[in-house]
């Protein structure tokens, strides 16, 4: 065996590099969760990181971005405020729903710039919502 190519320290600092962005992700999931009120929280802030998961973790976005909505809109309701965000819900679902269909042959390459675009998109609206929230 021979010594490892550039390619393959390249490869290995792209892997580093996705595991590190998903984690981020997860902590800005995490941070929203928290800074929502105890009492609106339907599930513990720590189970964000089974966004890590590989199949189950496309089902677990879903139901977690619904009971952020549904949480932002209980709290929202019992400060007597109208709900203006949905915490990035709809943008959730589309880059769910994309990533899933980009599973196609053919036309699946486009679908997945949509989705990673839109993935993108949710993660600053939870991010937005976030500081909107906590008013920092």
């Amino acid at each position: 065996m021979g010594a490892l190519s550039t390619w393959h320290y390249l490869i290995v600092i792209l892997l580093i590099a996705n595991l590190y962005t998903l984690y981020r992700w997860c902590l800005s999931y995490k941070l929203l969760l928290l800074a929502l009120s105890d009492r609106y929280q339907k599930f513990s802030p720590n189970l964000s990181f089974l966004l890590f998961v590989p199949v189950i973790g496309f089902f677990w976005w879903w139901y977690m971005a619904y009971h952020i909505k549904s949480a932002l809109n209980e709290q929202m309701g019992a400060l007597h405020l109208a709900p203006s965000d949905d915490g990035g819900f709809v943008l959730s679902l589309i880059a769910i729903v994309s990533f899933l269909l980009s599973l196609l042959p053919h036309i699946g390459w486009i679908l997945g710039i949509g989705a990673f675009i839109f993935w993108i998109l949710s993660w600053v609206k939870v991010v937005n919502t976030r500081k909107r929230i906590s008013g920092s």
